[in-house]
């Protein structure tokens, strides 16, 4: 399974190739870390996603 999601609000994402998604910021996602979700793993970002 996987997934992407803004300080823990999901979204909506493409995958585009081995090494590239697309998604848009949910509504109602607050500022804090983007987490992608695959088979393999987690990867969260290392710097906070701000959402003014």
């Amino acid at each position: 399974m996987a997934s992407v999601t803004f300080n823990g609000t999901a979204a909506a994402f493409k995958v585009v190739s081995g090494t590239e998604i697309t998604t848009t910021v949910p509504a109602g996602a607050t500022t804090g870390t983007v987490e992608v979700t695959t088979p393999s793993g987690v990867l969260k970002s290392n710097v906070v996603f701000n959402i003014p």
